[in-house]
């Protein structure tokens, strides 16, 4: 489900905005996830993360 709450948001941009500003709600997800895309599909950082060094993982 959240799968296609992200693809909805990348191809509905002006919804993240609504959420993000508390006029819209995602339905089916806790507030931290809620939180957590939006933050994520605007580009956002997640607040006391600004002097987190950020890691990447990958494995083949």
């Amino acid at each position: 489900m959240i799968k296609q709450m992200i693809s909805y948001l990348t191809n509905n941009p002006q919804v993240t905005q609504l959420v993000r500003n508390g006029q819209a709600s995602l339905v089916g997800v806790t507030p931290v996830q809620q939180r957590t895309i939006v933050d994520t599909m605007s580009g956002g950082q997640l607040p006391g993360t600004e002097n987190v060094r950020k890691t990447y993982w990958y494995y083949n």
